[in-house]
């Protein structure tokens, strides 16, 4: 099915600020991890980390909420529901690996080289699910939501 001929489509420019709003996640967590392992380096992970936190936690709400991205999917195109039923899955995983970040970035004194290797393992899911997600938009509406990034 095209966009351009669905009745009620998806609002591309709400999944493209949707999208935008992960990579600067995505670059937020970078900068964190990449800054040097002085006295403010957990201070910035932590910060970073929670900013994460917050942007996903809306990410599921505008997905997975009532009306949401999701549903609308589904109603207009079935055959993606188990396409959809993984991204849901992962939403419970990151949620799950950043709570538990953050109790590591915020109270234990894990050092900064275990600490980094797993915000790059986060962010590497994150990327693959942002990818997950633009290849659903694309199966399902033949749209490439990617061009603009």
């Amino acid at each position: 099915m095209n966009a351009s001929s669905t009745g009620e489509r998806v609002s591309l420019d709400r999944v493209r600020e949707r999208r935008n709003a992960l990579r600067v996640t995505l670059q937020t967590l970078e900068d964190a991890n990449a800054a040097p392992a002085g006295t403010r380096w957990r201070e910035r992970m932590a910060a970073a980390l929670d900013h994460a936190a917050v942007m996903l936690a809306a990410h599921i709400t505008e997905t997975e909420g009532p009306e949401g991205f999701f549903e609308e999917l589904v109603r207009h195109e079935p055959r993606v529901h188990q396409h959809v039923d993984v991204l849901r899955e992962e939403h419970v995983e990151l949620q799950r690996e950043l709570a538990r970040l953050i109790e590591r970035c915020t109270t234990s004194s894990c050092g900064a080289a275990e600490m980094r290797d797993d915000v790059t393992e986060l962010m590497a899911v994150l990327h693959h699910h942002r990818q997950a997600g633009a290849d659903l938009l694309y199966e399902a509406y033949e749209v490439d939501v990617a061009s603009g990034d």
